[in-house]
């Protein structure tokens, strides 16, 4: 761990910021108003951080009309700078690259001195057709992701009268006020995008993309391999850890880069600033440095240092696709990483595709293929390094629209290396078979014997039916639970033995195994709960294929169950937001912008996958920002398939919730510089317990009836209880959607339901605010 502090000027300008000392008198100051305006060519600029520093020290962000105020105390000195550092991309292109170099050769002078401030892209106070073109060139293939300083728009105070407007060199961006008497209006500045010389830049100073704070706390996570505690020039560097910055109850994250650098933005204070290590097989020198004081303008160093705590590899894998589309090509991106503490030798990866899959092509060759399932070597994968590939396939025409497909990738090796002591060494795997018209589980220990007894439960759509056990199975041995099949969706779920290393119960689900009464299988179950993939070397992939879709959302997995989209306290999410350009041109750059709820833990996010290269960072208290430069998104009209994109992240909710909290999330996604697509908001819901059996009564003087069930018209419930009751029912579909809402007033009441299409339905009936009862009832065609 090393500390340092930096002070660095704005852009490269030969003032400094000189802070004065808080002025303190012994009565209440008179205050005055210094207000003015920022605009680009006649247009306001809007939402640009100002600052305000000396005898007072603030920041506001000017409003649609590009206008900003601030109230200050009489007498003090003040001195006011704008700042930008988002969107350096905003309005920059190669064709600036050209106008620039015309203007150099004295072919087309830009002939104005905002437009050539414009052009000094790294901002010496010079334009020079190598250093300011190579910048612009560097930013625009993403080689830089901001301009020298950070600085991505330069302020100049509109009063400022330039000697020579043809060489605008040097020139003010702050204005300064000396002993203030009285209120100032027409601090204005005229603002310049930084390598936008034709003004095609959006008047934003970035939106919820900006910070507005202009110092910071950054450094550089190193793998201490020689066990000294301090970073040496030649260690590995560790990208994708989490720091974070708190103060008070303020907390601040940021996250490693791909070369180990981090920067936190924060208001100036003291502050505690951690590294988050990704598993149990790192340590960190000094994990926790307390007393890191961040300046109002400039920089603290805070380095760390990470040894390793068991020389081994830990691979994880991820399979993703944006969608699945019977009779198209699609595709499944796999990525992989070594977040472990030793090399892995020889690394391949198993991927058994769903059998409605015809795998056509993949970026990486395969080595051996048995019946649908594919091994890819892909050699040595060092400490910290990460890499990916794409299998294309065509999804079968004969899968029923929105089936569900399942397919699973095996990263190894897959050794632990050190599980916990606790451990007895036992591993429970269920898999499910549709087999003789029923569904057959099959639960197996694949490692030791069992040293205690677990339960299992047997659920049908969001429906429990059994709940069994002890179950205890020596290494090896297998027991098989036979059920009838009926066209439900059948799960089983099993605990694991006690500090089992990756999850707490293992399950497995099916889908379409016989039909109903009516010919009906039900749908869309399967991914209202987890999927069996919580073991880092292994991923599962359950997607139902569609039709037309909002080629713009986001989508958190599990989805929940019921209309509440229901998730235990403990349950990570996997979100997933896929993008479409449905314009008419090419996607030069896309962003995507996510500003996490306070119901999720921004210090447990890892990143999955993607469709395509990006950078990804986390900025300020939660806000999350992918970049995919120069991705080059084809419109839907040329390439319909190569329209889209997708990335996907895991985080977990915040420890503790109380029950029924809500966690509401959306995204930002921004297609150059258009204004954003806004996502829907994915919803999950808190609860103790997910599953309801066939028939639950909640209270023991109180039993239900529900006749004729099935039927194909109406029904009775008949509520028994020693006193009139009145509530509501309220009815459901297997996806959760409420269908029919109905109050009731008397113990004995009819229910229309000729209108539902045949199939199964769940019913809840409360009274008084609470739960009375819930179950299933079947709706039947006509004769």
């Amino acid at each position: 761990m090393n500390i340092r502090t930096k002070h660095r000027p704005f852009i490269h300008t030969k003032w400094i910021l000189l802070f004065a000392l808080f002025c303190t008198t012994l009565g209440l100051r008179a205050q005055v108003t210094i207000s003015g305006n920022i605009s680009k060519e006649g247009t306001p600029v809007r939402e640009v951080p100002v600052g305000l520093t000396g005898s007072d020290n603030q920041v506001v962000l000017t409003d649609n009309t590009g206008n900003y105020t601030f109230t200050v105390d009489e007498g003090g000195t003040y001195q006011i700078v704008p700042f930008v550092e988002a969107n350096p991309l905003n309005g920059v292109s190669t064709y600036d690259q050209v106008l620039i170099q015309k203007h150099l050769e004295n072919i087309l002078p830009l002939g104005s001195p905002y437009k050539i401030i414009a052009g000094d892209t790294d901002g010496d106070f010079e334009l020079t057709a190598y250093d300011d073109s190579l910048q612009l060139r560097n930013i625009i293939l993403g080689i830089d992701v901001n301009f020298p300083g950070n600085f991505s728009w330069r302020f100049v105070p509109k009063s400022h009268v330039f000697a020579d407007p043809t060489n605008p060199f040097p020139y003010p961006q702050t204005l300064t006020y000396t002993n203030l008497t009285t209120n100032i209006t027409g601090a204005d500045f005229e603002g310049i995008k930084v390598g936008d010389v034709n003004n095609t830049a959006i008047a934003d100073g970035g939106g919820t993309d900006n910070v507005l704070y202009q110092g910071r706390v950054a450094g550089i996570v190193q793998w201490d391999e020689n066990a000294n505690c301090s970073p040496d020039a030649s260690e590995v560097t560790l990208g994708g850890w989490i720091v974070k910055a708190q103060k008070g109850t303020q907390t601040f994250y940021g996250n490693t880069d791909k070369d180990g650098k981090y920067s936190i933005q924060a208001p100036t204070g003291i502050f505690t600033v951690e590294l988050i290590a990704p598993n149990e097989l790192w340590s960190v020198c000094t994990p926790i440095v307390t007393d890191v004081f961040v300046p109002i303008v400039g920089t603290t160093v805070v380095d760390f240092s990470a040894e390793s705590q068991d020389d081994c590899p830990r691979l994880t894998v991820d399979i993703s696709t944006p969608f699945l589309r019977r009779c198209f090509s699609n595709y499944y991106v796999v990525d992989y990483c070594n977040l472990g503490t030793a090399k892995a030798d020889d690394a391949y990866v198993r991927v058994e595709l769903d059998s409605y899959m015809d795998v056509t092509s993949s970026t990486i060759p395969w080595s051996s293929i048995s019946g649908n399932t594919y091994t890819f070597p892909i050699g040595d994968v060092a400490v910290g390094a990460c890499g990916s590939f794409k299998i294309r396939f065509t999804l079968d025409c004969d899968a029923t629209l929105g089936q569900t497909h399942c397919s699973e990738a095996h990263i190894f090796p897959d050794s632990l290396c050190a599980p916990a002591l606790t451990w007895d060494g036992s591993n429970l795997v269920v898999t499910a078979a549709c087999e003789s018209g029923d569904v057959v589980f099959t639960i197996t220990n694949t490692g030791a014997d069992m040293q205690e007894v677990v339960n299992f439960v047997v659920q049908e759509d969001i429906m429990i039916q059994m709940m069994a056990g002890p179950i205890q199975l020596e290494g090896g041995a297998s027991e098989v639970i036979t059920i009838p099949a009926n066209g439900s969706t059948w799960r089983l779920e099993i605990e694991q033995s006690t500090s089992h290393p990756w999850n707490l119960a293992s399950s497995a689900s099916i889908e379409g195994c016989g039909t109903s009464g009516t010919g009906t299988v039900s749908l869309g179950i399967i991914n209202q709960y987890p999927l069996n993939d919580e073991a880092p070397f292994s991923d599962l992939d359950c997607m139902e294929n569609i039709g037309a879709f909002d080629p713009n959302d986001k989508q958190g997995f599990p989805l929940g169950v019921g209309s509440e989209k229901a998730i235990l306290r403990s349950q990570s999410l996997d979100y997933l937001i896929r993008f479409q350009n449905t314009g008419t041109d090419t996607a030069f750059n896309i962003v995507v912008l996510d500003t996490l709820p306070a119901t999720l833990d921004v210090s447990s996010i890892r990143m999955l996958s993607a469709s395509h290269d990006y950078q990804f960072s986390v900025l300020g208290n939660g806000i999350l920002k992918w970049i995919f430069p120069n991705i080059m998104l084809p419109d839907s009209n040329v390439n319909e398939l190569g329209s889209h994109g997708y990335l996907k992240f895991r985080i977990a909710p915040v420890a503790n919730l109380p029950e029924n909290t809500q966690i509401l999330n959306r995204a930002g996604i921004y297609f150059d510089y258009n204004l954003p697509v806004l996502t829907d908001y994915s919803l999950h819901t808190i609860k103790t317990v997910l599953t309801s059996v066939s028939l639950e009564i909640f209270k023991p003087e109180v039993s239900l009836s529900v006749f004729p069930n099935p039927t194909a018209t109406k029904t009775i419930f008949e509520i028994k209880s020693a006193t009139p009751l009145t509530g509501r029912l309220r009815i459901f579909d297997l996806r959760g959607t409420l269908v029919l809402e109905q109050a009731f007033d008397h113990n004995l009441f009819e229910v229309p339901v000729s209108q539902f299409a045949p199939g199964t339905y769940l019913f809840q009936v409360e009274s008084q605010g609470k739960p009375l009862a819930n179950g299933k009832m079947m709706v039947i065609a006509e004769d």
